[in-house]
């Protein structure tokens, strides 16, 4: 079992690994899967993108914006998968129970990864976010199943 602690990912080939992420709340994973190549790995974003160059340097997996060119980037040069050829699923973004709650920040993580994801033609094909719960998200390296348990939030 790999597991992908916030603002971390992981990639790899190996048929027998098992990548995982718990207890996301506002935060997304973001699953890759190339079946030609059995390749998976998962990305565990905590926001949209950085205040300044330095963060996305410093922590580059912990952001929608730098995050996912990374992922890409690695699938695509190191691992030889087409874009075309990718399943991308999409977990987490809850919203917050509080009402007063101005930074919405599950929302936005979900609305920057998809417009991303959008712009670069890519197309979802698992998605669960939203909502006032919390996933834990694991996928099968060899192949490509993805498990997720979700508990309700607790204010």
């Amino acid at each position: 079992m790999k597991i992908v602690g916030i603002g971390e990912y992981i990639i790899s080939s190996n048929n027998e690994d098992i990548i995982k992420t718990y207890s996301l709340g506002s935060c997304v994973a973001i699953t890759m899967h190339c079946p030609k190549r059995r390749v998976s790995g998962m990305v565990h974003i905590a926001l949209p993108s950085p205040e300044s160059e330095q963060d996305s340097i410093e922590r580059p997996a912990h952001f929608a914006e730098t995050a996912i060119p990374i992922m890409l980037d690695k699938f695509c040069f190191t691992y030889g998968c087409s874009i075309e050829d990718l399943k991308i699923g999409v977990f987490g973004g809850a919203w917050s129970s509080r009402d007063d709650d101005v930074f919405k920040i599950g929302l936005r993580n979900v609305e920057a990864i998809k417009s991303i994801l959008a712009n670069k033609g890519m197309t979802i094909s698992l998605n669960d976010t939203g909502g006032y719960c919390s996933r834990t998200v694991e996928i099968d390296v060899g192949t490509g199943k993805i498990k997720m348990d979700s508990q309700p939030l607790i204010i």
